[in-house]
């Protein structure tokens, strides 16, 4: 099998360094992961070489690459990604989020706030584990 490799535009090879190294400092790294990956690719680097460099593997680095060629830049962004359902209802997020501004104000509650530890305005959800 033949080993892809990207063409990419002088200027869109300096696009994708410069929005790797954002996503990096807003602590996206897995798009930066994966536009460095575009990036080297085009540099002459394979899928296998990557996913070594990367330590992803190797199928990932070729979907990343093959995402990047069918849908651009938009195809390597973080998409939804389903999880346990909140058991919070929107009062208890509302009550947290109250206490939480009031956390960042005192840095003494630092060490003792938890969701253990929440004040008891802020009741767990009836099937929750405290």
């Amino acid at each position: 099998m033949l080993a892809r490799l990207l063409r990419l535009h002088p200027s869109t090879y300096k696009r994708l360094v410069r929005l790797s190294k954002e996503a990096e400092q807003d602590g996206a790294y897995r798009v930066a992961r994966r536009l460095q990956a575009v990036v080297r690719n085009s540099e002459g680097q394979t899928s296998s070489e990557l996913a070594r460099i990367l330590k992803a593997p190797r199928s990932k680095v070729s979907e990343w690459l093959h995402r990047y060629q069918t849908e651009g830049v938009d195809g390597l962004l973080e998409g939804y990604r389903s999880g346990r359902p909140s058991e919070l209802t929107d009062k208890h997020w509302a009550l947290i989020f109250t206490d939480e501004a009031s956390f960042r104000q005192n840095s003494t509650l630092h060490a003792t706030w938890s969701r253990v530890r929440c004040p008891p305005e802020v009741p767990l959800p009836e099937n929750a584990k405290a």
